[in-house]
């Protein structure tokens, strides 16, 4: 198993893309490889499923070709990441994330999501959607 916590902030975009070359290498030789990054955008093409954390919660995990098409991602805010990719315009949306202490029972992204419910506040499973997993009642 290699972890891998942040390996390209800081690297030309070829040199990047050389190192996730060889993380996929050493993959598919039949190592695992947990990759942290927040280059949502150089990853996609190098993984095979990705996991969505938001306040410390996973909200999702879903294959990496989800990614392609935004109707494939089922969570809120997943989307919201997909629309602030540099080839999607950087869209955002306001406000910040909550500090893992300050989040209740309900959805962590509810303060933040534009199409919560008075069922949001409650306990929310993570069940499977299509072809991974899912934190949102929608």
């Amino acid at each position: 198993l290699v972890i891998a916590d942040e390996p390209t902030p800081g690297l030309h975009k070829d040199v990047a893309k050389k190192v996730m070359s060889h993380f996929k290498q050493i993959a598919q030789g039949g190592a695992g490889i947990l990759l942290i990054t927040h280059d949502l955008e150089l990853c996609i093409d190098y993984v095979d499923r990705i996991v969505v954390f938001y306040s410390g919660t996973t909200i999702e995990d879903l294959p990496a070709s989800d990614f392609l098409d935004k109707n494939s991602l089922r969570h809120p805010y997943t989307k919201a990441l997909f629309d602030a990719l540099p080839s999607n315009g950087f869209s955002y949306i306001p406000g910040n994330q909550p500090y893992a202490k300050e989040t209740s029972q309900g959805c962590v992204f509810y303060d933040r999501c534009g199409i919560r419910e008075d069922r949001c506040r409650d306990e929310i499973p993570y069940v499977r959607k299509g072809g991974g997993f899912v934190r949102c009642v929608k």
